[in-house]
């Protein structure tokens, strides 16, 4: 159920965001990340969003959040794949796609 609540804003958000609708999209994505921070893709998107508003210094820190927990997730899979708990990483699989 967390999932499915945490999906919806950031799916609504992406729309928003396609729609050059980032003050609409912002709260939608600050609730993404409250209901998981370690959420790479939410912190990105958060990130795109205050750039596009021109909030650099709050840009700057949603993209050092994003990279934080993306480059924890590889090491995670790396760490997974050692153990032969997960296949190997597809090419580009974690890339944002924005």
């Amino acid at each position: 159920m967390t999932q499915m609540r945490f999906n919806k804003p950031l799916g609504l958000a992406k729309t928003l965001m396609s729609m050059n609708q980032s003050e609409k999209a912002l709260p939608l994505l600050e609730h993404a990340v409250k209901l998981d921070p370690t959420s790479a893709m939410a912190h990105f998107r958060l990130s795109t969003v205050h750039r596009q508003m021109g909030r650099t210094a709050d840009a700057k820190r949603e993209l050092e959040e994003y990279q934080k927990y993306k480059d924890m997730k590889e090491k995670l899979r790396e760490l997974y794949r050692q153990m032969r708990l997960v296949p190997e990483k597809k090419e580009n699989e974690d890339e944002p796609r924005n």
